[in-house]
C-alpha cells in the first residue's frame, strides 16, 4: 500500500499498526526537527514519541494529502508550542 492508502485504511479502522508504517519511515527526520528546534537529544526523543501518541487521535480527523509534509509542519508546530510552553518556566531574575 501507498502512504494515501495506509492512511485512508487508519482513518477507517483505527489500527495503530498501520499508523507505525507510515511513521517509521520519518523517525529520523522528525528526530532532526525536533532537535533543530529544541536542542536536546533526551527533549527531542520525548517529542517524537509524543507526537506519535498524537497523531492516534489528529490523523482520524485530519485530511492529509501529503503526510511527509504535513507531518513535518505539525513536528515543528509541536515544538514551537514546548519552545513557547517552556519559556514561561523560566523567569529572569533581574525583571
Amino acid at each position: 500500500m501507498n502512504e494515501k492508502e495506509l492512511l485512508a485504511y487508519y482513518k477507517r479502522t483505527g489500527a495503530v499498526e498501520t499508523l507505525g508504517k507510515l511513521y517509521t519511515p520519518y523517525m529520523s527526520l522528525l528526530y532532526g526537527v525536533c532537535f533543530k528546534y529544541l536542542q536536546d537529544r533526551d527533549r527531542s526523543q520525548d517529542a517524537v514519541m509524543q507526537i506519535f501518541e498524537q497523531l492516534i487521535e489528529k490523523l482520524r480527523v485530519h485530511e492529509v494529502d501529503n503526510f511527509k509534509s504535513w507531518l513535518y509542519v505539525y513536528a515543528r508546530n509541536y515544538c514551537l508550542m514546548e519552545l513557547r510552553k517552556n519559556k514561561h518556566k523560566f523567569v529572569d531574575i533581574e525583571e
